[in-house]
């Protein structure tokens, strides 16, 4: 029994993670969207927060997400949550400054 309340928690902690993640990512490439590639290219089509989201997932699927040049014993399993959890946010903000110094 106890084995699965902890299949079930770990179920319950990967879905809430992929969905904090997405949904943080894809407002994350919406603001950037809106603030770099729109000003730019102006025939582009206005897309809204859910087309974004789904943009970021399209573009995961062409990314490497394993690192394999570092080995397992280095890595940091804190680094990784911190990642997750503080990375768009720190992207958003270092994207926030370059628009305010280089588009406004």
């Amino acid at each position: 029994m106890e084995i699965l309340i902890l299949i079930f928690i770990a179920t319950i902690v990967t879905i809430g993670t992929v969905l904090y993640s997405s949904l943080a990512w894809g407002l994350v490439g919406l603001k950037f969207y809106n603030w770099f590639l729109l000003p730019i290219f102006i025939d582009l089509p206005i897309i809204n927060y859910w087309q974004a989201v789904g943009l970021m997932f399209f573009i995961s699927l062409f990314r490497n997400h394993t690192n394999s040049s570092i080995k397992e014993e280095y890595k940091d399993k804190k680094l990784v949550w911190i990642q997750i959890s503080l990375g768009p946010w720190i992207t958003l903000f270092i994207g926030y400054l370059m628009y305010i110094i280089f588009i406004i």
